[in-house]
């Protein structure tokens, strides 16, 4: 893929959609575990390790963590074509309610997932 641009020594896939459903009907989707291979035909599954925080609309000063929305620890396997074993991922994911007065767009949602890494002994 290395296209000479910025990033494309990075291996990232970057996909764009139209998906016609509500923002919250999407959020709520991509959000629950259980629900993951309704949209991903690659997945083995995925399971929520550790939940830090329920609730997509939590409010950050309804929050003992001082954050909006629902963060959680995650474990997912798929099978992509042409790799012979399934890859096992660990990903910090966080979605929230966007914030009209701090001036984010109205009605809208954000969802960010991070890679960690399991280490055997802390």
């Amino acid at each position: 893929f290395d296209h000479g641009g910025h990033g494309s020594d990075l291996p990232a896939i970057k996909t764009r959609g139209i998906i016609k459903c509500s923002s919250r009907s999407l959020v709520d989707l991509i959000v629950d575990s259980k629900r993951v291979k309704e949209y991903n035909g690659m997945s083995l599954g995925r399971t929520d390790d550790f939940i830090f925080q329920e609730g997509v609309d939590t409010d950050p000063c309804d929050s003992p963590l001082g954050i909006g929305g629902a963060a959680k620890l995650i474990r997912s396997k798929s099978k992509p074509p042409l790799i012979k074993k399934p890859i096992e991922l660990f990903n910090i994911m966080h979605a929230r309610k966007l914030d009209e007065e701090k001036g984010e767009k109205m009605g809208g949602y954000v969802i960010s997932t991070r890679a960690v890494w399991e280490k055997e002994e802390y």
